[in-house]
């Protein structure tokens, strides 16, 4: 699993196939919250998370949740098929 809250974090995914993706939907967040002169407060605000395969079936601890994945009660998700 691997969290997106500022530019820099995008270098997790340097050489990925989901890089170009990931940036599209990262950069255009920082950029509003740039021009509207309010900071991007992560915590308050949200943030992208890439789930992978090795994460289906464990504890979500690094995000602070008590949930499995399947379990998860999310406000929003989008889903990118790679096929």
């Amino acid at each position: 699993m691997k969290t997106f809250k500022s530019i820099p974090d995008l270098e997790q995914l340097r050489n990925h196939p989901l890089h170009s993706t990931v940036e599209s939907l990262v950069v255009p967040v920082l950029k509003f919250y740039a021009d509207s002169g309010h900071p991007y407060r992560p915590e308050d605000d949200g943030w992208l998370v890439l789930v992978e395969p090795a994460d289906v079936d464990r504890v979500l601890d690094d995000l602070d949740m008590p949930y499995r994945l399947s379990e998860v009660p999310f406000e929003g998700v989008t889903v990118t098929s790679a096929t």
